[in-house]
């Protein structure tokens, strides 16, 4: 799809606007400033094509019901549409007539593609160019998603990696963790180690027990290995019946094949260059007839033109007759004009005439004075008229403002009279408030009185004197208090907690010592250090019989007798059993020496714990002793007034309280006597104004105060209208002043204009007497006839060229007409005309001529060349006979059979190395060897039959499991048991799940490590050819900087993407720069469209200011690339940055884009 033009009504603030796309550029950079109406257009663009929405902004300025959006489209099979959508909830899409039209044109195009898919991929801005870049750091995104399923569709395999990696790490790891298995079973190990060497112990029964669990244990491993063997053979024959398929094409186009054999083996390429030669001879001998053709028809036209040499030969003389006769033609036509001048001009002047008296035959331009004069009369008649207006307007002014200060004056004197002439220095406000200030006054008093008693039972309940003690009491605040109790409080429970333990240890002592006495009442036991002994001498009996018998030359074992080799084995035998019975008859004991070790070490520590108790007990008491001393010699006004540090704190806590209602009764106390002087001052002012305004002091507080405000407003009021009358007054003197030196002015000036009146009329030749009406109306006429007499002349001149300019014409005309072969009309114009048309004619056939023998000659160069080409094309033709071994009429034959027998051998590659993918890379012969000729029932069978031996097994493995655990809880029953023996089954068992985590590990470990290796391998193969694009157009993007990308998986096992340096090294995205990281995800982007467009309608890629954080180098190659993109859908640029508008200059060169300029909305 494609938008050939893009009209928008009443949309945002645009009221009418039209882009029209360049048809035959892909690539359209649309330019324009801020406000220009960018945004506007990309969203129409979209509200076009998926519909207005129901509440958009964009009817605001216009109205939403007036929106309109037209376009013309064109698709990639050539169909233009011309549609036009309007707002509304329902058929909003037109033709452009105003007849609906189904949403389902436009959606056989868009396709599954809605609004939001349009946008995400169709759309980009430097926002979501920065923020794509940001997700290829995390795999995240639509970009994310095809780099999970890039190389093969691998993305299922990572949570299998990532959970064998994780089992993996619940075993084993070189780094110790408390919860790996392989460490928990270390540390069982180590600890029963330490117990074992304690002690000795009988190990028959546990052997045996471990016996039998091994034996389980291989029995369930014995029937794991025969169902691996079932589902091996299963998985064989399930791979033989993918690839039986496969094998029997493979063998029937093999034979087909077999038909082709008589082919000799050529070049892969013989068929398309056999093809490509045919079609050059045949395009070569149409070309050398066509050329022949031309050379023709050069030669007959050539032939046909004439020149004629008279007209040629007088060529400069027809052109100057030609311009002269459009001089005289236009002159001719003029004439009239110009004696119609004259007329007007000679009646212009007829009132001038009459007005000073001249007849008509006198010449008035000699008679007429000079323009000085003129001017100068004009001047000072302007003048007197003007001074004339002024006087009579100032003595108007001066009548009015006269009567203006009598009245004043006369309201002025009765005002002084009544007293009205000063103010009275009293306001009604100050006497507005009196009687709300006696009630304030007489409502804080009582406040103020009881603030006062609430104090004074503060003070006796806290048991102060008075205000001063209880502020000079020094006392800690609440906080240090409280610290002090808590103090004290800790050192009470540790007390408590010392006691507790020192009863609690008393009485361990004494259980400790009454089981010692117990145990010690039975025989003695042997100790370890007299087993030790035996041991030593058992082991130096050994070192003597083993130094001599592992010698090297053995001479002193053979020099033994037979009865000194018998005492030494006797004697070994004597010491290893004396050793032996008394480790056993401590093994026997061992329950009675381990409690009564057990005994003794409890009472020595319950004796050592009763000695640190009572130091502790000691030094609590100490402390508290301390505490208390220093507390009450930094607070000792506090500890004196109160010892208990709860009822400090509660008195603490009371005294603020107490502070602040003596406060408040301060602050109340104060506020009525400042209430009451302020009453008092106000009631005598009262007094004072009454006795000035002439009232009576009695009656009621509210009609005193009404009283006086009315009697003081009066007052002010007429002392305001007095001030506004003395203000008049004395702007209406000074406005008689300046009209009184106004009129002087004027006076003065009509003296001096008097005296320069009369010479001016003078020289118009006017008398005295004259008006200024008169002698300016006169002065204006001379100004006029001035331009008339200038006016006159020219045409008068005008007329005498015209006639010069006829004369020179006919003269020439008759100098050309003696050398001519035809004849000229006898008016000098028609036959300047007919002599240029002539000229034209000749000149033209000339010109023609010239050009037909130019055109023969290429004619006749092109023929030649076409020979040539037309031999160097039969010749390649004979050369691919020569190859083929056949003749020339059956070579077309020829090539078609070859390219079928390089299809069928390419169809061959292709089953051989689907066999190879679905038979698990085994060889094909392999695979005939074990499919043995058998059909593909049987082979199902065999699958099926091995499939149902291997379920069969899961129920005896079930019952060997079952087995095996039964034995693992009776050696674990056995390892239960209290003492050495417990010690050595756990060490045992630990061992035995060392050894079984490890071996855990290394299979995962491995599998991982295949697993990982086989992902690696195929992804290579299989890589997505949609990420082998974004690769190459990142190579571009990167002047070469970077070769491509590929994908990786990360150390977290996450799919990754990641940049193929020049070096073949490898980049991360984490490591690149961001404008890297941009460049990368744009070609991302394009691959993705390229990719949609092979199997889709290709839509528009629409970018808003796409390469703001680029800089020139950069925004060069990613325009490039939009221009690459430009050759498969429509891409439209918005920006408003001028740089990428001249960076876009040579790409417009090359005619891979176009710029559209936007002025504005």
């Amino acid at each position: 799809m494609r938008f050939e033009t893009l009209t928008i009504e009443n949309y945002g603030r645009c009221k009418e606007a039209r882009l029209v796309f360049p048809a035959t550029r892909g690539f359209t950079l649309i330019f324009g400033p801020n406000e220009a109406g960018k945004s506007t257009a990309l969203e129409a663009i979209s509200d076009f094509l998926f519909g207005v929405p129901e509440r958009t902004e964009r009817g605001q300025m216009f109205g939403a019901g007036n929106i309109a959006l037209s376009a013309q489209l064109t698709l990639a099979d050539g169909t233009r549409l011309s549609l036009r959508r309007r707002k509304g909830r329902a058929r909003t899409l037109t033709d452009q007539s105003g007849q609906p039209v189904e949403e389902a044109v436009l959606v056989r195009t868009l396709g599954a593609t809605g609004r939001d898919r349009f946008n995400s991929l169709f759309g980009l801005g430097h926002e979501a160019l920065r923020k794509g870049g940001d997700q290829l750091l995390k795999a995240d995104g639509d970009i994310g998603r095809l780099i999970l399923s890039a190389g093969g569709g691998l993305g299922s395999l990572v949570k299998i990696v990532d959970g064998l990696r994780e089992d993996a790490a619940k075993l084993f790891d070189m780094r110790k963790g408390k919860d790996r298995l392989f460490y928990m079973g270390l540390s069982a190990f180590e600890e029963a180690e330490k117990a074992v060497k304690l002690g000795q112990m009988t190990r028959e029964h546990y052997v045996k027990a471990q016996q039998q669990l091994n034996a389980a244990r291989e029995t369930e491993a014995s029937l794991r290995r025969r169902r691996s063997e079932k589902m091996t053979e299963h998985l064989r024959f399930e791979r033989l019946a993918r690839v039986i398929p496969l094998i029997l094409a493979f063998d029937r186009l093999s034979q087909h094949a077999a038909a082709f054999a008589d082919l000799p083996p050529l070049r892969a390429d013989f068929t398309a260059s056999c093809t490509k030669a045919l079609d050059a001879e045949s395009r070569a001998d149409e070309a050398l007839r066509e050329a022949e053709e031309r050379c023709l028809g050069a030669q007959r036209r050539l032939e046909s033109l004439a020149v004629s040499i008279a007209v040629i030969e007088a060529e400069a003389k027809i052109r100057d007759a030609g311009e002269k006769a459009i001089h005289v033609s236009k002159a001719r036509d003029d004439r009239p004009n110009r004696e119609i001048e004259l007329a007007e001009y000679a009646e212009a002047l007829k009132t001038l005439r009459q007005r000073i008296g001249l007849p008509d035959d006198a010449d008035l331009e000699t008679a007429a004075p000079s323009a000085e004069a003129v001017e100068r009369t004009q001047k000072l008649a302007a003048e007197g008229l003007e001074r004339r207006g002024k006087l009579a307007g100032l003595a108007e002014e001066r009548a009015r403002e006269t009567k203006t200060l009598e009245a004043a004056q006369k309201r002025q004197i009765d005002r002084r009279a009544a007293g009205a002439d000063r103010p009275i220095g009293l306001r009604a406000a100050e006497f507005s408030t009196i009687t709300q200030l006696a009630a304030a006054h007489m409502a804080k008093a009582k406040q103020a009185e009881a603030a006062k008693q609430d104090f004074e039972t503060a003070l006796t309940r806290l048991g102060f004197a008075g205000i001063e003690a209880l502020q000079s009491w020094l006392c800690p605040d609440e906080a240090a208090i409280q610290a002090e109790i808590d103090r004290r409080g800790a050192i009470e429970a540790e007390l408590l907690t010392a006691k507790e333990k020192i009863a609690a240890a008393a009485e361990k002592r004494d259980q400790a010592l009454g089981e010692a006495e117990r145990l010690k009442a039975g025989a003695p036991m042997p100790s370890r250090e007299a087993i030790e002994s035996l041991r030593a001498q058992r082991n130096l009996v050994f070192d003597g019989i083993k130094a001599r018998y592992l010698s090297i030359d053995a001479s002193e074992a053979a020099g033994r007798s037979q009865a000194e080799r018998e005492a030494d084995i006797e004697a070994h035998q004597k010491h290893a059993g004396s050793a032996d019975a008394l480790a056993d008859r401590r093994a026997l004991e061992a329950d009675r020496v381990a409690a009564l070790e057990l005994a003794q070490r409890q009472e020595a520590e319950a004796r050592r714990l009763l000695a640190s108790l009572a130091q502790q007990q000691e030094r609590l008491a100490s402390e508290r002793a301390a505490a208390d001393e220093v507390w009450s010699a930094i607070w000792p006004e506090a500890a004196a007034k109160e010892k208990n540090p709860g009822r400090l704190k509660a008195l603490s806590a009371q005294r603020p309280v107490a502070l602040a209602r003596h406060a408040d009764w301060r602050e109340k106390a104060e506020s009525a006597a400042a209430l009451e002087a302020e009453f008092s001052a106000r009631l005598e002012a009262l007094a004072l104004a009454e006795a000035r305004l002439g009232l009576q002091a009695d009656g009621a507080m509210s009609a005193r105060v009404s009283a006086i405000a009315a009697a003081i407003e009066i007052h002010e009021a007429a002392f305001a209208d007095y001030r506004t009358d003395e203000n008049i007054i004395a702007g209406v003197r000074a406005r008689l002043a300046d009209i009184d030196e106004a009129q002087k002015a004027l006076l003065d000036a009509e003296a001096k204009w008097r005296a320069a009146w009369r010479p001016a009329l003078q020289a118009l030749a006017l008398p005295d007497e004259a008006a200024f009406e008169s002698a300016n109306d006169i002065a204006t006429q001379w100004a006029k006839a001035d331009g008339v007499f200038k006016g006159r002349r020219q045409t008068r001149h005008r007329l005498t060229r015209m006639d010069e300019d006829e004369a020179a014409l006919r003269n020439l005309v008759e100098e050309i007409r003696g050398g001519l072969d035809f004849e000229l009309p006898l008016d000098a114009v028609a036959a300047a005309r007919l002599l240029a048309d002539r000229l034209e004619e000749a000149r033209k056939i000339r010109i023609e001529r010239e050009s037909a023998a130019r055109q023969l000659a290429a004619e006749i160069e092109d023929r030649d060349g076409k020979r040539e080409i037309a031999a160097a094309a039969a010749a390649i033709v004979r050369s691919h006979c020569e190859e083929a071994g056949c003749a020339p009429e059956a070579l077309a034959d020829f090539s078609v059979r070859f390219a079928q027998k390089v299809e069928l051998e390419q169809q061959l590659r292709d089953l051989a190395k689907a066999i190879q993918e679905h038979g698990d890379a085994q060889p094909l012969e392999a695979l005939r060897e074990q499919w043995g000729g058998r059909n593909l029932d049987e082979i199902a069978a065999a699958a099926a039959t091995f499939k149902s031996e291997a379920d069969g097994l899961d129920a005896e493995i079930n019952e060997a499991f079952a087995v095996r655990r039964d034995r693992e809880r009776d050696l674990d029953t056995f390892a239960s048991a209290e003492g050495v023996n417990a010690a050595v089954a756990e060490r045992e068992s630990a061992a035995a799940e060392m050894h079984d985590a490890l071996e855990r590990y290394i299979e995962i470990a491995l599998a991982e490590e295949l697993l990982r290796a086989a992902m690696d391998q195929l992804r290579d193969q299989q890589k997505d050819p949609l990420i082998r694009r974004a690769g190459d157009l990142f190579a571009v993007s990167t002047a070469g900087a970077f070769a491509g990308v590929n994908t990786d998986v990360n150390v977290d096992g996450l799919p990754v993407v990641v940049g193929r340096r020049k070096t073949g090294e490898d980049a991360p995205v984490a490591l690149m720069s961001d404008g890297v990281r941009d460049q990368l995800y744009l070609s991302f982007r394009i691959a993705s469209i390229e990719h949609y467009a092979q199997a889709a309608e290709p839509l528009p890629f629409i970018a808003d200011d796409l390469l703001v954080h680029f800089d020139d180098e950069r925004s060069a190659a990613a325009l490039g690339l939009l221009a690459e993109l430009g050759k498969t859908t429509q891409v439209l640029l918005f920006t408003h940055h001028r740089s990428l508008k001249e960076a876009a200059a040579p790409l417009v060169e090359k005619n891979l884009a176009a710029i559209l300029e936007l002025c504005g909305t």
